[in-house]
């Protein structure tokens, strides 16, 4: 057996492979991790634009202001769209551990588990959870009525 055939000891380029493979596995790692840091400090400051946007005194700021912030919350969003990240659905769906995090449950009519209400996105970036969405759900009884019709 020799090494010409692959049944004897490693070479010295199969060394180097193995280094490379290796090398490039930590590589793509690390890309990975600093894609979801510039990722998350993207989603956070569209949520910085979107409360500015839902505070009361937004409508007094002059017009140009209002369009230009409106436009900036624009562009985030599509960053992060070009990026792959994509926006977790919430409001009317079952609530997904995997995607949502539930910050409060509230005691009304309606099918247990619905997400009510979005309190912070949450986004998916590569099939994984970048950020899971914060949602307030309901806890009712189960002889709730179910809702009717296409969500």
């Amino acid at each position: 057996m020799s090494e010409q055939d692959g049944s004897g000891p490693p070479t010295h380029q199969f060394a180097s492979d193995l280094w490379m493979a290796s090398h490039l596995d930590t590589l793509r790692r690390e890309y990975e991790s600093k894609m979801k840091q510039i990722l998350l400090a993207v989603a956070d400051l569209g949520d910085a634009a979107d409360r500015l946007m839902a505070a009361p005194s937004f409508a007094q700021l002059p017009p140009a202001w209002q369009d230009g912030l409106r436009g900036f919350r624009k562009r985030l969003s599509q960053t992060l769209s070009d990026a792959g990240a994509q926006r977790v659905a919430t409001v009317g769906e079952m609530v997904d551990p995997r995607v949502h995090d539930v910050d409060s449950v509230v005691d009304q009519p309606g099918r247990p588990g619905t997400v009510l209400r979005e309190l912070m996105p949450g986004y998916v970036w590569q099939g994984k959870t970048l950020r899971p969405a914060s949602v307030v759900t309901i806890a009712s009884p189960a002889d709730a009525p179910e809702p009717q019709g296409p969500l």
